[in-house]
């Protein structure tokens, strides 16, 4: 399999440059001759790009709600966000803790970020979960 080295080499160019002309880099600023050089090389090489699948971050997400199962019942509005939120997270590939009163900061530690869904004041999510000082809530 041919690599941008090895066009680069045919092309007599360097490998950043193979790799800017591939990649249809409009602030490149190369001859026209030596764009054509670099596609003649990579079609007498047969160069295929590797593809590119980027890989999403999984997220660590913390889910704290003010309502009870039972309340979530009574009123399903939160109900039915909370199973729609926890859908969505776990399609993505998201890891969900779901948060209660009172847990150990050190178990905080280890999330990436929580969603809080009821209603809340800052002062009360702070200290229902014990979050550090230095821990912003927006």
């Amino acid at each position: 399999m041919a690599t941008i080295k090895d066009i680069a080499d045919i092309a007599n160019v360097s490998i950043a440059t193979v790799s800017r002309v591939l990649n249809y880099d409009e602030t490149l600023n190369v001859t026209d001759e030596t764009r054509q050089r670099v596609f003649e090389a990579a079609e007498q090489l047969s160069y295929q790009a590797p593809s590119r699948k980027k890989r999403k971050r999984r997220f660590k997400i913390g889910l704290y709600y003010s309502y009870s199962l039972e309340e979530e019942l009574d009123d399903t509005y939160y109900l039915s966000i909370r199973v729609a939120l926890e859908k969505k997270l776990e399609q993505e590939g998201h890891k969900i803790y779901r948060i209660r009163s009172g847990d150990q900061p050190e178990r905080l530690r280890t999330i990436d970020g929580i969603i809080c869904l009821g209603f809340f004041v800052k002062e009360d999510i702070r200290a229902h979960i014990r979050l550090p000082e230095a821990c912003s809530l927006y």
